[in-house]
């Protein structure tokens, strides 16, 4: 037992603790790029059109950091979306701005919010529907010009989206 604990600390001895300087910590998302993804993800939400949540950012499944995304490739996976949301932002504030298209029904309206959450570009919710308030002049329910003035709001809105799937990638 003896010459097991010669044998243990001779073995410690042996050993040297080699240190070598920490690695720098991935970068964070640059300023920029974040200011950049909040900037277009506040232009959307303005637009007051449908839902807007957060960007989407395809990471690799795996990577060859322990199997996982390496940092540098998760970073590359921020800019990349970062990129296809101002594209997106870019497209959609325009083709927001021409006259809305007219006609669009309900089920039109949510089968072009299907084709722009396709896209994978930014997390899509529903279509803003204005509801008409209720009015005291009118007993406390929507008096007819405020049901009307809801549906110009509503059908302008359909039309704007109408035109955004035009124009989106």
């Amino acid at each position: 037992m003896r010459h097991l604990g010669t044998f243990a600390i001779i073995g410690l001895l042996g050993c040297t603790v080699q240190t070598e300087p920490a690695a720098a910590a991935p970068p964070a998302a640059a300023p920029a790029q974040t200011a950049d993804v909040a900037t277009n993800l506040a232009k959307l939400r303005a637009l007051q059109i449908f839902e807007v949540g957060d960007v989407i950012v395809r990471t690799p499944q795996s990577g060859n950091c322990y199997g996982f995304p390496c940092a540098s490739d998760i970073e590359a996976a921020k800019a990349k979306a970062a990129a296809r949301l101002r594209d997106f932002t870019n497209k959609t504030v325009t083709a927001a701005a021409s006259p809305p298209a007219q006609g669009v029904t309900e089920a039109q309206a949510n089968a072009m919010l299907e084709q722009l959450r396709a896209l994978d570009v930014v997390t899509i919710g529903k279509l803003l529907v204005e509801a008409p308030k209720n009015n005291p002049n009118c007993y406390n329910v929507p008096c007819p010009a405020d049901k009307e003035a809801a549906a110009k709001i509503n059908a302008a809105r359909a039309g704007k989206l109408s035109n955004i799937v035009k124009a989106a990638p």
